[in-house]
């Protein structure tokens, strides 16, 4: 009995080594959007923190004016820097959604001829059993039809 080939086997392991680029692209992806949602996280807590100094220091009239408007531009900054952040975390978000519903689609394309494969390979099962099947009905009706000569 011949082995059984796929005659799309070729295109099947395309389609695993793609699949497999795009959950390295997904791995990427995922750290990436983690990366910039630490660092707009970050920004954040500073943000907080210089905020609440500033409106401590506005409370306090001892501080001189040059230190609370210092201040007040250093607010206005990370405030500028956590929209970029903000930003960059939406566009990394993004990019993931992009890279999963590519990862989706390599996926089902694998899924598909792997089907195929699993079809064609019962379907040689099929044919295989079929013709193992005349050949010993043959053998059998050689035996029945000359049952002298068998012995």
């Amino acid at each position: 009995m011949a082995p059984f080939r796929f005659r799309f086997e070729r295109l099947l392991r395309v389609k695993l080594i793609r699949e497999d680029e795009w959950k390295q692209e997904f791995a990427r992806a995922s750290f990436a959007l983690r990366e910039a949602e630490e660092r707009r996280d970050e920004a954040r807590r500073r943000l907080s923190e210089r905020e609440a100094e500033l409106r401590a220091a506005r409370s306090e009239e001892r501080l001189p004016l040059e230190r609370v408007l210092l201040l007040n531009s250093y607010v206005t900054r990370l405030r500028r820097e956590l929209e970029e952040l903000e930003q960059e975390v939406d566009a990394a978000r993004a990019k993931l959604e992009e890279v999963r519903a590519a990862l989706a689609e390599a996926m089902k394309e694998r899924k598909v001829l792997e089907t195929l494969k699993e079809r064609h390979r019962l379907a040689y099962l099929e044919e295989q059993n079929r013709i193992e099947q005349r050949e010993l009905d043959e053998v059998a009706r050689n035996v029945t039809a000359k049952p002298h000569e068998a012995l």
